[in-house]
């Protein structure tokens, strides 16, 4: 079940390369690479399957305090360096250790890994310590990596914060449902859109889904008083996250429609759950909830995906793009046996976005699941397109079963402000 993430191993064997094809002289020796992503997403298991084809030196600084991860880590990197004959300094302060490393990447390893690295970032005595050892004109060119759980690292202290240093990021999300498609393959549909609402994408809980049974057998068997499901989420930070409604007022999401299902179904049965007691009913409950959760973050990941085409192709900043759906309603005529219009019936089409930019106006819209344009939905396009003036025009097909009318399909093809671009499947 285990995911390559080959771009992101291909992304550290870049900078690497960049590094070790100017030894002694990189380019980017001012810079540092942080793997960031949030708890649980696979960044240590990332890290570690990279290192094993570098000599490197690896240390995590999970739980330490500051005093603590300078004995520690000093012990780590003593033995290092005697395992290479080196003569070191005491390690009894940051400097030290600091100059330590310096020494010994003389010698063997240039790749140096900092795992769990937020709350040492963020001490005083460290970053001073770090901020100095980046600033010494002898320091030779390493590779230093922190993983952090931080999108972006809290400011340094007030006396250091002229870097001379810049970080270069590589974030390291949880599983796409297109990576549970490679999970899973022979779970189709639904079924792995449930499975993708169950576990979120978080590495651990997708490693407990059995392929073999049905989404509600893998419910039942998550359910259990000993599973690490039931438990991941009391352990975990990060659950929610605030942003602003068309209002301005804050509001809170869930960050991971894992959440979502645990505090839904989870917590408010928990005393069952421990006793081993999950009723039928309760099943029953949950399998709908978590298609609820599953279809809306379906809707997500076909707007995640059109964006990135509408906005990278029509050069928008995605920033002042907003999921703002507006309907519109047409006319549908139709002429009598004397050739004269009338008004047959009325139609309505909902765009999914709608963006102008100050000189053209575009438009997209989402075919999902089941969902056909018909000659109705056709009309009131072509009358929307006509009547208001719309120079520029986009239209994307996403996933497998959305289709569109003959005549919606030749009116595309041959009309000179549609720009009709159709996605036959979804591709996260």
């Amino acid at each position: 079940m285990k995911i390559k993430r080959t771009h992101l191993l291909k992304r550290l064997d870049t900078l690497y390369l960049s590094y070790n094809t100017s030894f002694g002289n990189w380019k980017n020796k001012d810079h540092y690479v942080n793997l960031r992503g949030p708890r649980g997403s696979g960044k240590t298991t990332l890290i570690l399957e990279w290192l094993e084809q570098h000599k490197h030196f690896y240390f995590s600084f999970a739980g330490l305090d500051e005093p603590m991860a300078l004995r520690l880590l000093g012990e780590r990197l003593q033995k290092y360096m005697d395992e290479h004959n080196l003569p070191a300094l005491p390690m009894d302060t940051w400097k030290n250790v600091f100059l330590n490393i310096n020494k010994l990447s003389e010698r063997t390893c240039h790749i140096f890994a900092f795992d769990d690295a937020d709350e040492i970032l963020t001490d005083s005595i460290f970053s001073a310590a770090f901020q100095n050892y980046f600033a010494t004109q002898k320091r030779r060119a390493i590779l230093i990596i922190f993983v952090t759980r931080e999108e972006k690292l809290p400011e340094f202290p007030p006396d250091y914060t002229k870097w001379t240093y810049d970080e270069i990021p590589i974030d390291v999300p949880y599983f796409s449902i297109a990576d549970l498609c490679k999970c899973f393959p022979n779970k189709k549909g639904d079924d792995l859109l449930a499975l993708y609402a169950i576990t979120g994408g978080i590495p651990a809980i997708v490693d407990l889904i059995d392929e073999n049974l049905s989404t509600e057998d893998n419910l039942r068997k998550l359910l259990s008083p000993d599973s690490q499901y039931i438990h991941f989420a009391l352990i975990e930070y990060g659950i929610l996250t605030a942003g602003k409604d068309e209002n301005n007022k804050t509001i809170y999401k869930f960050v991971n429609p894992y959440y979502r299902i645990w505090f839904n179904t989870v917590y408010p049965n928990r005393t069952d759950i421990n006793l081993g007691s999950v009723d039928e009913q309760t099943i029953s409950q949950s399998l709908t909830y978590i298609k609820t959760v599953a279809d809306e973050e379906y809707v997500a990941a076909c707007y995640r995906h059109a964006y990135y085409h509408f906005c990278k192709r029509r050069y928008i900043d995605r920033k002042t793009v907003a999921s703002t759906p507006q309907t519109f309603t047409a006319a549908v005529m139709k002429k009598d046996k004397y050739g004269q219009p009338y008004k047959d019936s009325e139609a309505t089409i909902t765009f999914d976005l709608v963006h102008d930019d100050g000189e053209y106006t575009y438009a997209m819209l989402i075919l999902k699941d089941e969902h056909y344009l018909g000659k109705g939905e056709f009309e009131a396009i072509k009358a929307v397109i006509q009547d208001a003036f719309w120079l520029d025009f986009t239209f994307f097909i996403c996933y497998n079963k959305g289709r569109i009318c003959e005549e919606a399909y030749r009116f595309s093809k041959f009309h000179e402000f549609v720009k009709w671009e159709m996605i036959d499947w979804l591709r996260f």
